[in-house]
């Protein structure tokens, strides 16, 4: 029986894949904040090393800069406390790729006046074909927009796709 139940879902999933294929459409694809907050870590470069915890939050409600993002570097006894940075970005796709948009960091001067590190952090892409083919079948969409909205009661980036 559970073989059965299995094949029936891995049909299902074929066809709605298949489906959207034949009909050049599909989507959209959406990402929580545990998505972004993998994208961010990328994004994070040499200042990751820092980084003791990072915590994105998507806020719908605002539309200029909906990725709010916290972090806080790793405490190094007797010559630098612990200390909060904080940045907003938008999700920004290319392709079949996303990133979150270049941002700036503010906070922890102490950090980036004794290391003269950049408080700039550039975008940086993930790669997102993976997740495309899955949701919708090879090769035939790539993604056109990117969007906060509240999915239920969860905030999610809506991924919008075309076909290729």
């Amino acid at each position: 029986m559970p073989r059965t139940v299995l094949m029936l879902i891995i049909c299902a999933l074929a066809c709605q894949a298949f489906t959207a294929m034949a009909a050049g459409t599909c989507g959209p694809i959406l990402l929580g904040e545990a998505d972004l907050n993998n994208i961010l870590d990328q994004a994070l470069g040499s200042l990751r090393s820092f980084v003791a915890s990072s915590r994105v939050t998507i806020v719908p409600a605002d539309t200029r800069c909906y990725v709010h993002i916290a972090l806080t570097t790793q405490d190094v006894p007797g010559l630098m406390p612990s200390c909060q940075m904080t940045a907003c970005s938008v999700a920004d796709v290319s392709g079949t790729r996303i990133a979150l948009r270049a941002f700036d960091i503010a906070g922890c001067d102490t950090l980036f006046n004794s290391l003269s590190l950049p408080r700039h952090v550039p975008r940086a892409y993930a790669e997102g074909s993976e997740r495309i083919h899955k949701e919708c079948g090879p090769g035939a969409f790539e993604l056109r927009s990117a969007a906060p909205r509240l999915e239920g009661q969860m905030p999610v980036v809506s991924l919008e796709l075309q076909a290729r």
